[in-house]
């Protein structure tokens, strides 16, 4: 009885289990591997996925998978792993490695369910709790909601909805805020005057001193 009762209950958990992680859309060439050892096969609709499932995606190619309560979109010539997915009843935890190339994931908050989302790569880590966000090549744009990322190598910066954040290979995480940086710049030359001419303003006198000149600056904010 023991056994009967043993084997109706792995079946349901397995069932529940496969139900959780599918590949609900595959376009172009798509490929998957259960674990490291075994050979590419092309993907199909509706494939479930284990824990340890690798995907690849070639040229204008892509897949989503589609969790319990997110969707997680391959993007072209990627390539991304499940590294584990846990599930209790008041906690869904989600954990992709990416290997190379983008995803887009759009995750969903359930109600009584804590839901820990996190996308891995080589040096970063984006963890979320319900927003929609592209991670890849080093960077992070999120469309919806707050996104942490984490370098490996140190340092972390929460990004906002229509924020990006860069996340170089052994270096600091380039925050928003450093990001809108670039686009602004200070002008100190006084108005009417070229390079030279400021240059030539603020030369040394003849008495060897410095000349005085009135300096108005220009911040411009694009």
């Amino acid at each position: 009885m023991k056994k009967i009762f043993f084997f109706l209950l792995f079946v349901l958990s397995f069932s529940l289990f496969s139900e959780q992680i599918s590949l609900i859309s595959v376009t172009g060439t798509v490929q998957i591997k259960d674990s490291v050892q075994q050979s590419w096969k092309n993907a199909k609709q509706g494939q479930v996925l284990s824990p340890g499932a690798i995907i690849f995606t070639g040229f204008n190619s892509s897949a989503i998978i589609q969790f319990s309560n997110s969707k997680v979109e391959v993007q072209p010539l990627s390539q991304a792993s499940v590294a584990s997915l846990i599930e209790t009843s008041d906690k869904i935890t989600t954990d992709i490695y990416l290997k190379y190339g983008k995803v887009k994931a759009n995750v969903t908050s359930t109600e009584n369910i804590k839901t820990i989302f996190k996308v891995r790569s080589a040096n970063s880590t984006a963890s979320v709790r319900g927003t929609i966000f592209t991670f890849g090549d080093d960077a992070l744009f999120v469309e919806d909601g707050t996104v942490l990322l984490t370098s490996l190598f140190g340092g972390s910066s929460m990004v906002q909805k229509g924020e990006e954040a860069f996340a170089p290979f052994m270096g600091e995480i380039e925050t928003p805020y450093d990001t809108r940086l670039k686009d602004y710049y200070v002008n100190t030359n006084p108005i009417g005057l070229s390079e030279a001419e400021s240059s030539d303003a603020l030369g040394k006198s003849s008495e060897g001193g410095y000349k005085k000149a009135t300096i108005i600056i220009t911040i411009k904010i694009q």
